[in-house]
């Protein structure tokens, strides 16, 4: 079920990627913060960062980032009871003009909650 959330998640950050390159730039989720912790746990090798492929090295980095992380941080990916998790998109203007309040700061957050 974990992997299959991964895969929709991964599906999902390309697909809108794909969809709108003028305004789409990255998204942040569990599964962005576990590749970072896999990362420095590895020294920081760029090999790492990614998801464990072996089902116990992700339950494992999974249980760790439940236990090393602090409830309100943890709050931003899951809910309370570890069933659902959410994406967050952000999007960017793709125009800098001079009238521009914020140039190259967030226009828009949008929230996808799915079951783990």
């Amino acid at each position: 079920m974990i992997r299959q959330s991964i895969k929709r998640f991964k599906d999902f950050d390309e697909h809108m990627a794909n969809a709108l390159p003028d305004i789409y730039k990255f998204s942040d989720s569990i599964i962005n913060l576990a590749a970072m912790v896999n990362y420095s746990l590895r020294d920081g090798h760029p090999l790492y960062y990614q998801l464990p492929s072996n089902p116990i090295e992700l339950t494992g980095l999974l249980g760790y980032l439940r236990m090393d992380l602090g409830q309100s941080t943890l709050s931003s990916y899951m809910d309370p009871t570890r069933e659902r998790t959410q994406m967050t998109l952000f999007f960017f203007r793709s125009h800098v003009g001079k009238h521009s309040a914020n140039p190259g700061m967030p226009r828009m957050t949008i929230s996808k909650r799915t079951r783990l």
